[in-house]
C-alpha cells in the first residue's frame, strides 16, 4: 500500500476489498485522491459509518462540495439524514439545498432539513416550506413548529396553504 507506484497501491486497495477490508481501500483512494474509486469501495462495502466519514471528509476536510452530489448518488442509502442535512447545507446555496430535499425521497430527510432550518435558517423556513408543500403533511408541520414555539417564522408558508383547516385555525391564533 506504500508502493511508489499508483497502479500497486490501488491494487492493493482492492485486495483490501477482497478481504473486507473497506476501510483501508477508502483511505488508499483517498490519499491518492482517487474520489469515484473511493466511494465505489464505501457503495461496496454497504458501511453506514464509512460512507457518512467519506461524505464527511470530501466536504470539511478536502472542501470538495462537488463530490457531495457524486457520493449522494453513489451511496445514498447509506447516508443518514442527519449527516446528509448538515453537509447539504454547508456546500450549496439555500436553493440548491432547497432543490436537493425536494427531490429526496422519505420523510425522515424532509424532517431533518425541516429541524435543520428551524435550527440553522430560520429565515428560510417558510421558503423551504413553500418549495416541499407537496410533500409535506401540513397540520404535522405546524404542530411541531408550533411546539418549537416558532410559529411567527412560517406565518408565510402558513398563507400560501390557507385551504387547510388546521392551517387557518394556526393564523387566527398568530394573528387575532
Amino acid at each position: 500500500e506504500k508502493h511508489r507506484l499508483l497502479c500497486f497501491r490501488r491494487l492493493a486497495a482492492c485486495l483490501y476489498q477482497l478481504a473486507n477490508r473497506y476501510k483501508e481501500s477508502v483511505d488508499i483512494f483517498k490519499a491518492d485522491e482517487m474520489w469515484s474509486d473511493a466511494m465505489e469501495a464505501v457503495s461496496g462495502s454497504q458501511n453506514k459509518e464509512l460512507a457518512e466519514d467519506l461524505l464527511r471528509f470530501f466536504v470539511e476536510e478536502k472542501d470538495l462540495p462537488e463530490c457531495f452530489g457524486t457520493i449522494l448518488f453513489t451511496c445514498y442509502d447509506l447516508i443518514g439524514p442527519g449527516a446528509l442535512i448538515d453537509h447539504a447545507s454547508s456546500c450549496c446555496t439555500h436553493d440548491k439545498f432547497k432543490d436537493i430535499v425536494a427531490e429526496a425521497t422519505g420523510s425522515e430527510v424532509v424532517d431533518c432539513a425541516i429541524n435543520f432550518y428551524l435550527r440553522v435558517h430560520p429565515a428560510h423556513l417558510s421558503d423551504l416550506l413553500i418549495g416541499l408543500s407537496r410533500k409535506i403533511d401540513h397540520s404535522r408541520v405546524v404542530k411541531s413548529i408550533h411546539d418549537a414555539n416558532s410559529l411567527s417564522l412560517i406565518a408565510k408558508y402558513l398563507r400560501s396553504v390557507l385551504p387547510e383547516r388546521i392551517v387557518n385555525e394556526t393564523l387566527n391564533k398568530l394573528y387575532p
